[in-house]
């Protein structure tokens, strides 16, 4: 006298299938939801920094601007205070920042790259403009003097040493 509880069991393993087929999807709705609400976020802090970024160039760029004033402002004031001589206190570099230099230019040729008289000029320049600030007059002594063509810009006075091709001793 058995009862055939085949059909029964077949059918609650049926449903039971299908209750975990539903339990699964219905977890895996639940974590889709959790990781939309996470992408959300994720893309409002995205695009929160994307902003702050975009403010911090905007203050690079001005500070760059900045330091590019303040460093013309620098070499015009110092440039200022001589005759002949414009200085070159700054580079810009290939990252935007500058390097400290500092070249003395006469006419914008660099002193290394001047010639012997444009030199002697530079040099009597950059003597003058300081005995004009520390308020002394001293003499000056400029060998090679016949490389000069330009007039020097000094009050001092000069002591000039010329080449005599004719003369073998030196003479004083």
């Amino acid at each position: 006298n058995t009862v055939d509880n085949s059909g029964v069991v077949e059918k609650r393993n049926s449903y039971n299938s299908m209750l975990q087929d539903a339990n699964r999807k219905i977890g895996v709705a639940e974590q889709q939801g959790v990781t939309r609400k996470s992408i959300d976020e994720l893309n409002a802090k995205f695009d929160l920094l994307q902003e702050t970024k975009v403010y911090f160039e905007v203050m690079i760029d001005l500070a760059m601007d900045l330091e590019r004033a303040k460093n013309e402002a620098l070499e015009e004031n110092l440039t200022s205070l001589f005759t002949g001589v414009v200085w070159r206190l700054f580079e810009e570099q290939l990252n935007g920042g500058f390097a400290n230099v500092c070249y003395p230019l006469l006419n914008g040729v660099p002193y290394q790259d001047q010639s012997t008289g444009e030199r002697i000029f530079t040099g009597v320049d950059i003597i003058r403009t300081f005995q004009t600030i520390q308020k002394v007059d001293a003499p000056i002594i400029i060998d090679n003097r016949e490389s000069l063509t330009l007039s020097l810009p000094t009050t001092s006075q000069e002591v000039n040493m010329y080449v005599d091709e004719a003369q073998e001793t030196l003479q004083v």
